[in-house]
């Protein structure tokens, strides 16, 4: 399952629907939403395996990601990314840069800085993502008990061992 659906992705983005509507339209191109929410996708989960449990939405994290259990902000990266994606598709070779275009690109920009301060170690974690069970202030142990058993004295053992019996 995918971080954000195309009817998410036409209510987050910045461009006009028919717009980005047309632009799926064309031969050739019926795919490549999914093809490029995949690929982000990865992107983002591989910037930010070693601090947060990814996939984001999976419980457990081998299962497939559920849309409805994906951080809003993680969501409004993958939107910023696409963006920038279609807008560079849709552009015509050899055409000049719209001055609406820089807008999205720093946008995207700016998303790609905010991945890299949440994969830093050195920096405050992000608290609407999932720290993995590794990180500093979790617990990796989610059942049982003590596996140790101390005794004080070998009187205490023994009453232990034949309370066994």
């Amino acid at each position: 399952m995918p971080y954000i659906t195309l009817a998410e992705y036409k209510t987050r983005a910045a461009l006009p629907i028919p717009a980005i509507d047309e632009f799926l339209a064309r031969p050739g191109r019926a795919d490549t939403f999914d093809v490029w929410e995949g690929d982000l996708r990865a992107t983002i989960d591989d910037s930010l395996r070693r601090r947060y449990a990814v996939p984001f939405g999976a419980t457990p994290p081998t299962a497939e990601p559920d849309p409805a259990l994906v951080p809003r902000a993680v969501k409004a990266w993958l939107a910023a990314l696409l963006d920038e994606m279609f807008t560079r598709a849709r552009r015509d070779p050899g055409s000049e840069v719209e001055a609406g275009d820089s807008d999205l690109t720093s946008a995207a920009a700016r998303v790609r800085e905010e991945l890299r301060r949440a994969s830093d170690p050195n920096v405050e974690p992000r608290p609407e993502l999932p720290l993995k069970a590794t990180q500093p202030g979790q617990s990796g142990v989610s059942l049982g008990g003590p596996h140790l058993v101390s005794f004080v004295t070998p009187f205490v053992y023994w009453d232990y061992v034949k309370g066994l019996q």
